[in-house]
């Protein structure tokens, strides 16, 4: 399960960086035709998708437990498919957390 989920939030960083990068580009065209306070607004939001992304992905290569967690419960605003696949790894991640409790309790039993 827990390499489920190491996949399904690796993904989702990795379309959050394409995301940024993509927004970054856009973001400059933006500034182009609206001016540079509009272009420096769209920058603050591709700033924070990027630190999604470095979340996002720094959970899936390290396996940290908080922010598996974190990255997980951040998903479930974002549109439809993000919504479904933060619910998912919220389950996997409940349901792997449950299973090395019972394991764990039954070592010390």
């Amino acid at each position: 399960m827990k390499t489920v989920v190491r996949i399904l939030l690796g993904v989702m960083g990795l379309f959050f960086a394409i995301f940024a990068v993509l927004g970054l580009v856009m973001g400059g065209m933006f500034g182009a035709f609206f001016g540079a306070g509009a272009g420096s607004l769209m920058l603050v939001y591709q700033v924070g998708t990027i630190a999604l992304a470095v979340l996002g992905l720094w959970s899936a290569f390290t396996g940290n437990r908080a922010c598996e967690w974190a990255f997980s419960i951040i998903l479930l605003p974002f549109w439809y498919v993000g919504t479904l696949i933060g619910a998912i790894c919220i389950a996997l991640l409940w349901v792997a957390q449950q299973g090395t409790a019972d394991t764990q309790s039954a070592m010390v039993d």
